[in-house]
């Protein structure tokens, strides 16, 4: 990584190569749908803005509705379980089951480090 001080006190610090997936999500309520956040950073957790890994999901106690990543130009498809990182993120729609307490997301990418991440239904 390279870092250059900006202001006395300040450094921008640029990423170094993709090496995990992170996945943010919310709690959701009983019906809704759960729209999670899969970022694509390097070792030091820092952001890997030109990351367009193609990211694979898979979901237990729910279903994927739909995938994004922000692209004008993409014509990958929204229903889909799978979706290429666009700037270094990406978007998964999931609904819970009904009745389900918690659904588990998970997401993997040829050379990445896989994350799932438990959402809990209030």
């Amino acid at each position: 990584s390279t870092s250059v001080a900006l202001f006395p006190g300040t450094n921008l610090t640029t990423a170094q190569q993709p090496a995990r997936i992170e996945l943010v999500a919310p709690s959701v309520s009983s019906g809704d749908l759960a729209f999670i956040t899969c970022n694509i950073v390097d070792g030091n957790g820092r952001q890997v803005p030109d990351a367009s890994n193609l990211l694979q999901f898979t979901v237990e106690g729910g279903t994927i509705v739909g995938v994004d990543n922000g692209s004008q130009t993409s014509m990958e498809s929204f229903k889909a379980n799978h979706r290429k990182a666009f700037n270094g993120k990406c978007l998964v729609v999931v609904k819970p089951d009904k009745g389900s307490r918690s659904c588990t997301i998970n997401a993997q990418s040829t050379g990445l480090q896989s994350a799932s991440k438990m959402i809990t239904v209030e």
